[in-house]
């Protein structure tokens, strides 16, 4: 074989090499633009994904709060009926001592005028001690009635904190997500594990 015919068998081969080459290539150009379709699709369809879930949440949070301020709202005119009923049922027996003191009064004083001024006297200090009574047990009523409210309005807050809380997380992984995504699209070479293993997923 003379050096003519081995320049030619390497011109030959250089072409081949040169053709096969820009087959190649071509081929990967068109595998990237098919990947770079796909993903392209995938990030439309979790973008939908996401907004969905998020505007469930959003429905679930509004439900959960109406649901919250009408046990409360029930919860209040339930406390302010009790108290209610409570106030009304001792200013019933107060009138009704009242007027038993009264005509117990009225007939001491006919009975015995001469110790009147000791009995009213008497009359008046129980009088007193009893709405005394009445005002302690009225205070410790509204300090347990307040109590209440500050325990509800305190579950109120702890549940739209985690709300919240709940709402962030999942915006920041998707946003995360997005951003590999988006870093895989700019520069898919960058990324040739993540690409043949999402590959090798599909």
């Amino acid at each position: 074989m003379t050096p003519e015919d081995l320049r030619q068998i390497e011109g030959l081969l250089r072409r081949f090499g040169e053709e096969l080459r820009g087959e190649i290539q071509g081929e990967i150009r068109e595998q990237v633009d098919k990947l770079d379709a796909k993903i392209e699709d995938r990030v439309n369809a979790l973008d939908a994904k996401i907004e969905e879930q998020v505007n469930r949440l959003d429905a679930k949070i509004e439900e959960q709060v109406n649901r919250l301020d009408a046990k409360i709202e029930d919860r209040v005119n339930a406390l302010d009926a009790k108290i209610e009923d409570r106030v009304n049922a001792l200013d019933a027996k107060i009138e009704e001592q009242v007027g038993k003191l009264d005509a117990k009064i009225e007939d001491r004083v006919n009975a015995l005028d001469a110790k009147m001024e000791e009995q009213v006297g008497k009359l008046d200090a129980k009088i007193q001690d009893q709405s005394e009574s009445f005002e302690r047990w009225f205070g410790i009523q509204r300090e347990a009635f307040q109590h209440d409210l500050a325990l509800v309005a305190e579950g109120h807050q702890m549940l739209a904190e985690k709300i919240d809380r709940l709402a962030e997380e999942t915006r920041a992984r998707a946003d995360a997500f997005e951003r590999e995504l988006l870093a895989h699209k700019a520069d898919p070479y960058a990324h040739q594990a993540w690409r043949v293993s999402e590959g090798e997923a599909d």
